[in-house]
């Protein structure tokens, strides 16, 4: 039996899918005819297949320790012989010869094999089909490592939140439910065990927060999606069935999903302590003037601890938003990954949404890249170097020099001083405000930007003022204090890109430097910015 005595061979050939037609000859199975595109999956020709047994064509790859695709496709052609009944086979791993390379390339496939019968009612051939499921095997493998490791990733930031030095508890929804706490905070608030607060409401967990100032506090952070930071707040707290005053210094951040806020985060430090201890002195300082040297060094060794404690928010905060880099990262880079694979097989809603996905991934990573800035911002270098901000502006419009070109913009500069500071601070300051400028231009119209120096007296002082004046579409002033605040936006990320935090980084850069910052605006008639350097 050979191709041209087989019926309908030429035909059989052109059909879609991987086929093979095999004599009943077991244990040889004789190929006698195969489909192109079979020939195409297995980078084999017609000439080397036809009139030999499949086991022979194709061999096993020594390097693949079970080797066990042979024997159940063997074993499943004898099935079908000897049971007369086609038989569908689990993904195999058979592994193919790539003349290309000439090694074996790794590959699964999914088998099944149908008998075919003569008029007289014996078994002739049987129709043995693959299906190649490399890729899908291969994918799912990779995204099942992928959620491993942002599993692990997540049980990391996890533990960190658990085993940070300040207490730290995280509510979702306006009832302000605990979805996470530490055991800093369970003993703040007089808990022996997260399972008293978590999945309850704050007011179910403590219930003598009622018509306290703190409940008013959130519910402004909530509506307005404005951080709020208060030193020395009092909150009454039970303990052993008795209210009891205590203080802390406390900080309510908003968390931001889809532009609505769905959470806040509260860190507290308490500083009970420190304020009892001051308060005994104002009582005493008339009656016990020769205790105040003692109570003195209680003080001094309360806000070292203190100090101490703020310390340490900061490193946890910036070894947290580092370790999201790494679950950010993985996610961006396989749901690349995948996108490709689907666009390649015309899946176009499915790549639709990765590209959402990728796109949402490279939000969040700028994001920790500005807080991460803004943390290092937030350390002030020791040593004072004396700075031309002309050269400051001249280096910071080169590195802007490929959005300066494609908006057509000029940047001009008027008698710029030499100032006395942190040059690395006053790069990222201009950065900042240059950047600010150029993405809030108006459409069609190339932004024209002057930067400009004088000096001024503000309260017995002296100070270096520096302008910075744009053409752009400006902004209402009662938002001119606003815009300064962490993660405040006054228009939508589809109009203009950005996390909200630059404006913060230069305003703490200014405050490094012991000096300040204000802007003016007028809606479609542009900004300007005011930037005041102590004179030293």
């Amino acid at each position: 039996m050979n191709e041209q005595t087989l019926p309908a061979a030429a035909v059989f050939d052109k059909i879609p899918g991987n086929h093979l037609v095999l004599l009943a000859d077991a244990p040889r199975f004789t190929i006698v005819a195969v489909t192109d595109a079979y020939l195409a999956s297995t980078y084999t020709k017609r000439e080397q297949l036809m009139g030999k047994g499949i086991f022979e064509v194709f061999p096993l790859n020594a390097d693949d320790a079970r080797r066990t695709g042979g024997t159940h496709i063997n074993a499943s052609l004898h099935q079908v012989a000897k049971e007369r009944k086609p038989h569908l086979m689990d993904d195999q791993r058979y592994d193919v010869i790539n003349p290309q390379t000439g090694r074996f390339e790794y590959k699964i496939w999914r088998p099944l094999s149908k008998p075919v019968f003569s008029d007289d009612g014996k078994l002739q051939y049987i129709i043995h089909s693959v299906e190649d499921v490399t890729e899908n095997q291969r994918l799912e493998e990779e995204s099942r490592i992928a959620g491993q490791r942002l599993g692990e990733s997540e049980n990391r930031f996890r533990h960190m939140v658990e085993q940070a030095p300040v207490s730290i508890l995280l509510s979702r929804g306006e009832d302000l439910v605990t979805e996470s706490v530490n055991a800093p905070m369970l003993q703040f608030i007089h808990k022996s065990s997260a399972e008293e607060v978590l999945g309850k409401t704050l007011l179910e967990a403590l219930p003598e927060l009622k018509d306290q100032p703190v409940m008013q506090i959130l519910s402004n952070v909530l509506k307005t999606g404005i951080p709020w930071r208060g030193d020395e707040t009092p909150v009454e707290l039970v303990k052993d069935g008795k209210l009891e005053q205590r203080y802390f210094n406390i900080s309510y951040t908003p968390i931001v999903e889809a532009g609505t806020v769905t959470s806040v985060l509260h860190v507290a430090t308490d500083v009970t302590q420190q304020v009892q201890t001051r308060l005994k002195i104002e009582e005493m300082v008339s009656q016990r003037t020769n205790e105040l040297a003692r109570v003195n060094e209680e003080l001094t060794a309360t806000n070292i601890e203190l100090t101490r404690s703020n310390n340490n928010l900061e490193e946890f905060t910036h070894a947290v938003s580092h370790d999201l880099k790494e679950p950010i990262r993985k996610i961006n880079f396989f749901s690349k990954q995948l996108g490709d694979l689907l666009i390649r097989n015309t899946l176009e809603a499915e790549g639709g949404l990765l590209t959402k996905i990728v796109q949402a991934t490279q939000r969040m990573s700028n994001l920790i890249d500005d807080l991460l800035q803004y943390s290092h911002v937030s350390q002030r270098p020791q040593q004072i170097e004396t700075v031309d901000l002309s050269q400051i502006v001249q280096g910071v419009s080169q590195e802007l020099e490929f959005d300066i070109h494609q908006k057509g913009a000029t940047i001009e500069t008027r008698n710029l001083p030499v100032v006395q500071g942190y040059s690395t601070q006053l790069v990222q300051l201009f950065q900042n405000i240059l950047s600010n400028a150029l993405k809030y231009s108006k459409k069609e119209v190339p932004p024209h930007i002057i930067v400009s120096a004088g000096s001024v007296v503000e309260q017995g002082r002296h100070y270096h003022s520096i302008e910075v004046k744009d053409n752009g579409i400006g902004f209402d002033q009662q938002y001119a204090e606003r815009i300064f605040q962490m993660f405040s936006r006054l228009h939508g990320r589809n109009e203009y890109s950005g996390t909200g935090v630059g404006l913060s980084i230069v305003k703490k850069i200014l405050e490094n430097h012991q000096g300040f910052i204000r802007a003016e605006g007028k809606p479609g008639e542009g900004s300007t910015f005011f930037i005041y350097l102590p004179v030293r």
